[in-house]
């Protein structure tokens, strides 16, 4: 390995190690199954706002987004986009509501309604099949940035399934909100800082960059918020809003808040 890339596996193994830290730390507030599954009912704002934008901002959101920026251009930020639109439909209609109704899980709202057992039990294999293709995509999205360091893809996939159940398996909902919060820092500070924006000279820069490139489509289609087609876009969008409103890891994080009131306002 060069250099460059033992820093940064230093870097990387210092971050899991954190992550795991606060995930055993987390372990203490844990005190029941209701600690475990939903973080004692007693999130406030700010983790709240964190473990969601974070289960947004996952490792296959960022490499899959970027992708997409790259392969299609301004209209590759249509996924983004609807994540963002998806929580406030989740905010305005349904956080406050569930959240009051005390429950625990997806399937205990469908089993209140219809009061059928296979209703419920449909409810957590599709949930459950749901689940796995994001983590699958997640382990997925680890396994790619551990290669760049000559790590097997199987032993990469491996160690990122390792530091998951680890420090899930100790705290549940406890460990998992600290580290997104801890998580979503590390992301989103590098994001907002646009340090590739502004090395290439800011947006007039980049367009005039981009305008000497072969760009898929042509730099007008490019550079267009709806390149990719209004149809496509909504094939992308649509989806992605539906999913969010009856997703179990959103209103995992929505039932664990204190109050109804903050269930909402974190959206």
């Amino acid at each position: 390995m060069t250099p460059n890339q033992i820093t940064m596996l230093i870097i990387l193994i210092a971050y899991m190690a954190v992550v795991l830290a606060v995930g055993l730390y987390a372990s203490r507030r844990v005190k029941g199954s209701e600690d475990f599954l939903l973080a004692g009912r007693s999130m406030g704002l700010f983790v709240l706002v964190g473990t969601l934008c974070a289960t947004q901002l996952g490792g296959g959101n960022i490499i899959g987004t970027s992708t997409n920026g790259y392969n299609q251009g301004l209209s590759g930020m249509t996924f983004g986009v609807s994540t963002g639109l998806a929580m406030l439909v989740l905010g305005l209609l349904m956080a406050k509501p569930m959240r009051k109704m005390g429950l625990c899980t997806i399937s205990d709202f469908v089993y209140n309604r219809y009061q059928s057992n296979t209703a419920r039990v449909l409810t957590s294999v599709f949930s459950f099949a749901a689940l796995v293709g994001i983590l699958a995509a997640q382990v997925g999205a680890i396994s790619k940035v551990l290669t760049v360091f000559g790590i097997n893809t199987t032993v990469a996939a491996v160690i990122a399934i390792c530091v998951i159940i680890l420090y899930t398996a100790f705290s549940g909902m406890w460990g998992v909100a600290l580290t997104d919060v801890i998580q979503l820092i590390v992301i989103w500070v590098p994001l907002t800082t646009f340090i590739g924006l502004i090395k290439i000279g800011g947006w007039s820069g980049l367009v005039e960059k981009l305008s000497t490139m072969n760009v898929p489509g042509g730099i007008d289609t490019y550079m267009s918020p709806t390149g990719i087609g209004l149809a496509a876009m909504a094939s992308i969008a649509l989806p992605m809003i539906a999913y969010e409103i009856i997703g179990q890891d959103f209103y995992q994080r929505l039932l664990s808040a204190k109050n109804e009131r903050i269930a909402k306002t974190g959206c």
